[in-house]
């Protein structure tokens, strides 16, 4: 009890959904400009002094960042602390979180390569990172699903942890064509966004019927481009009446 436990993220969205979250930008005053080597906490400040008595430090979304925003911290922390071994982060315990199966840094104009060694496993300090792996898929414990909901949800889940670990399309030499199952596809449809809008919220009338700002929070519709977001965007505010 009363240790200091500072929740942080990679991105702004993201930080959103942790509790008095912030962006690690925000918290460790990370450089923008890579020619800088140390965060933007100067010692015995408000904010230096908060993350130099936390127990512990959990960074969401890690690989999406560069590896010189975390040195930048493993440099900073040693002048913060003041310690005189060489521990990785001054000896302080960071838990980073995330997937590396999922999509890395951007940087403009970067090869394949040269993406992969901007990323975290690429720096001095990853050496030092114990990886632990989760096993276990929480959502096929909830008891709100009946038994056929939980096989097509395992069965969802394990082909993306296929996909996800390169066994879908064996053997391949990194890229491969994936076979998207039926059930996913939109086959006999002249409209396809039409199609996937009234699947999601329902025809246009029931639409405009909604109240509850429950309804539109639990649903969704993800797109691969900025461009399929500004067509579905003004699909739907077509469909709303005032708008």
């Amino acid at each position: 009890m009363g240790d200091i436990v500072l929740n942080v993220t990679s991105s702004g969205i993201a930080s959103l959904l942790l509790q008095r979250g912030r962006t690690a930008h925000s918290r460790f005053g990370i450089p923008i400009n890579p020619e800088f080597s140390l965060c933007n906490l100067t010692p015995g400040s408000i904010a230096a002094n908060l993350v130099k008595e936390a127990s512990i430090i959990i960074w969401d979304e890690t690989p999406v960042m560069s590896k010189h925003c975390f040195e930048f911290l493993d440099r900073s922390l040693a002048d913060i602390m003041k310690t005189l071994d060489k521990k990785p982060f001054a000896g302080k315990v960071i838990v980073f979180g995330r997937d590396f199966r999922k999509i890395l840094l951007v940087t403009h104009g970067s090869s394949r390569a040269e993406i992969v060694l901007e990323s975290l496993n690429s720096s001095y300090l990853w050496k030092h990172c114990k990886v632990l792996r989760l096993t276990k898929n929480m959502r096929l414990l909830s008891s709100d699903m009946s038994t056929e909901e939980l096989q097509e949800l395992n069965e969802f889940s394990q082909c993306i942890l296929d996909v996800g670990d390169g066994k879908v399309g064996e053997p391949n030499d990194g890229e491969a064509l994936i076979t998207i199952l039926d059930e996913f596809l939109i086959m006999d449809a002249d409209d396809t966004i039409e199609s996937i809008r009234k699947e999601v919220y329902g025809d246009a009338l029931s639409l405009q019927q909604k109240k509850d700002p429950k309804f539109f929070q639990e649903r969704a519709i993800l797109c691969p481009t900025n461009e399929d977001v500004s067509k579905i965007n003004q699909l739907m505010l077509d469909k709303l009446q005032g708008l």
